[in-house]
Order: structure tokens, then sequence, then C-alpha cells
């Protein structure tokens, strides 16, 4: 079964969780502003005391900056390639009664959305067997543009 696959299970997390990684994104980015700004030299103390571990506000912030950076690129990595399938499935190019218009709008109903299954379904007038036909090829989709 699908659902035993630890590749399905991480896309499908993946999917799931592309909301809240984009809002971490954006909460990173604008730190990293803030943490750029203070880098100009109105904004640096030079007099501060040296301290246990890190020698000076200077390292610890740009410690901070590339710990930061360091989670945007880990959060990029999941991020993009939800971007390019979204992108793709919505193409312009994709005919109207195709599958691939199916599984946009299950993605953006159900993992975006928070619709629930059956909502998700009865909105794309599909039965069951079908939609979770439809669902499961979504999921591999992911899975192969997360590179899982």
């Amino acid at each position: 079964m699908l659902k035993d696959n630890p590749a399905f299970r991480r896309a499908e997390g993946y999917l799931y969780g592309y909301r809240e990684n984009i809002a971490r994104l954006e909460a990173l980015r604008s730190e990293l502003k803030r943490l750029d700004a203070m880098s100009s030299v109105g904004a640096q103390r030079y007099d501060a005391p040296p301290s246990e571990g890190i020698a000076d506000p200077v390292s610890a912030r740009l410690e901070r900056i590339e710990k930061v950076e360091a989670d945007i690129l880990y959060l990029e990595r999941w991020t993009r390639p939800i971007e390019r399938l979204m992108e793709d499935l919505g193409s312009p190019f994709v005919l109207e009664g195709s599958v691939k218009r199916d599984l946009l709008a299950i993605l953006k109903l159900r993992y975006l959305g928070g619709n629930t299954w059956d909502r998700t379904a009865d909105e794309l007038s599909l039965g069951r067997t079908t939609f979770f036909q439809r669902k499961k090829e979504l999921v591999r989709t992911a899975a192969r543009y997360l590179g899982l």
C-alpha cells in the first residue's frame, strides 16, 4: 500500500506543510533583512567587552545570518518543487478536461485549502474511487518533483 511507502508519506507531508513552510520562509527572509540592516557600520558596536564563547556581537550576528540562510535554503528545497508542480499543473497548455486539472484542484482544495476529503471530492464531482486514484497520482507526482 502507498501509505506504507516512506517517499509517499514524506511527499504528502510536504504537501500538507507547504503553507506553513511558505510562512516560515517569509519570517526568515524578514529576519535576514533585519540582520542585514544591523550589519551597517552605524549599527555595529565595537566597544562591547568580549564575552565567553563568541568574541563579539558582530560574530554572533554573522553566525545567526549563516543559520538563517541555511534554514531558508532547507525550506526552499521543499517548497520550490511544489511551486513548480502547481505551475505545471496550472499551465495554460493543459487541456480543460485533463486529469491534471483535477490534480491541481485536489492540491489547492485539500492540501492548501484544508478541506476534508469528502468536501474536495464533492467539489470536483468525482466518485470515491476516482478521487483517491487522483490523490495517489498527485502525491506520486509530487514525490517525483521533490526528488523522493
